[in-house]
């Protein structure tokens, strides 16, 4: 089995993290490393590793600003308000660190309200593991904890667990969606 594309973390990053060599278990470690990714992303409402969109579409806000829903941005070739070419430095910036478009001009320089009347080409927005790793430290760790958690759980069969009797001692499992501290992460990384 090989990782999807959009997962946070390699497999020699997950192991070094689990202090282990062991080959048998990695590919429950990729299965458990995809569905904390697909986690990760559901609940910050946004693809977190790269996205490539060839055309993206969307609507004008009637603001300055306007964000866009995956970051941060590496290319936007082109970018169309109602067909017509918008000039970088001129007609707009870029903060490609926070996915922000800012309208620039003379006259209302606000993106205007519409349905569908922005188009951007070769739009590539998300975090790379690869040549440049450009994850947020706090992200990847947050992801190694909760792959390392997940794990955790299937090394003991605990699924669906909540109690747990031996011996006279009885102890309560956290059955929450994430580890502790965990959605703390995902919080600062969401557009608020």
């Amino acid at each position: 089995m090989s990782m999807s594309s959009q997962t946070l973390l390699k497999i020699d990053e997950i192991k070094s993290f689990l202090k282990t060599r062991n080959d048998e278990d990695d590919a429950v470690l990729e299965m458990i490393a995809d569905g904390v990714s697909e986690a990760f992303s559901r609940f910050t409402k946004r693809t977190l590793m790269t996205k490539t969109l060839s055309e993206y579409i969307c609507d004008g806000n009637g603001l300055v600003d306007l964000y866009l829903p995956n970051w941060p941005v590496t290319t936007l070739t082109s970018l169309y308000e109602s067909d017509a070419l918008l000039v970088i430095d001129v007609d707009y910036k870029i903060d490609m660190s926070e996915g922000r478009l800012q309208r620039l001009g003379e006259e209302s320089p606000v993106w205007p309200d519409g349905t569908r009347n922005l188009k951007m080409l070769n739009l590539v927005s998300g975090y790379t593991i690869t040549a440049t790793d450009t994850r947020p430290f706090d992200l990847k760790l947050a992801a190694l904890k909760q792959v390392g958690a997940e794990y955790q759980r299937f090394v003991d069969k605990t699924f669906n667990e909540i109690n747990r009797s031996l011996s006279g001692q009885s102890t309560s499992l956290l059955d929450k969606e994430f580890a502790i501290g965990v959605e703390d992460v995902l919080r600062r990384h969401m557009r608020v």
